[in-house]
Order: C-alpha cells, then structure tokens, then sequence
C-alpha cells in the first residue's frame, strides 16, 4: 500500500479510482466492510483502491472537547490498513485552512 502524506503527493498521473473518505482510526467491522466493498469495485473496475483521511482527526480542530481518544498510534493505523489490500492511502492534514472549504473546493 502507497501512503500518501498530503495531496500534493498523489502522482499527476494517476488513473480514475474507486476511494471512501473517513477518519478511519481504526479498522472495525463497519470500516472493514466499506473497505472491502471500495477494494472489490476497484478489482471489478481494474482501477486502483483508494482510502482518504485526516490527521489529526477532525475533531482536534472543530470541537477538541468532544475529541474520542485515540484508538490506534499512526503505525498501528498504517499497518491495520496495509492488511485490508488497499492500494493508497492518502493522509490529509486536517486544520482550520481545510475546515474553512466548502464542499466543491474540498
């Protein structure tokens, strides 16, 4: 799996792709079964999987106060989605800047 640390890292060239965007901080069984789900659409398509999330979670920018705590470090992070099959991952840094766009500029 490709690890993307910023949009500005995603190759220009990259073709069309199947993605699901979340926070994901944790594989459980309802992020496993989009997973799943992106990861065979993209087999089907012959396209590449992609997952976008954030770090820091949202929550640490909109409303710190009802911030969960943290159910993986990075590397557990990395590693529990390294073994769903996915292609990509692309980590978008969160703050007030991408909190501030609307939907069509996000």
């Amino acid at each position: 799996m490709n690890v993307w640390n910023g949009i500005e890292l995603v190759p220009t060239d990259l073709p069309p792709v199947v993605a699901s965007i979340g926070k994901c901080d944790g594989v459980h069984v309802g992020h496993r079964e989009i997973l799943d789900r992106v990861i065979a659409d993209a087999r089907r398509r012959d396209v590449p999987s992609v997952l976008i999330s954030f770090d820091p979670h949202p929550l640490a920018v909109l409303a710190p106060e009802r911030l969960p705590p943290q159910l993986q470090t990075r590397r557990q992070k990395l590693d529990a989605h390294e073994d769903t099959g996915l292609d990509h991952l692309l980590l978008l840094r969160f703050d007030a800047a991408v909190a501030a766009l609307d939907g069509p500029r996000f």
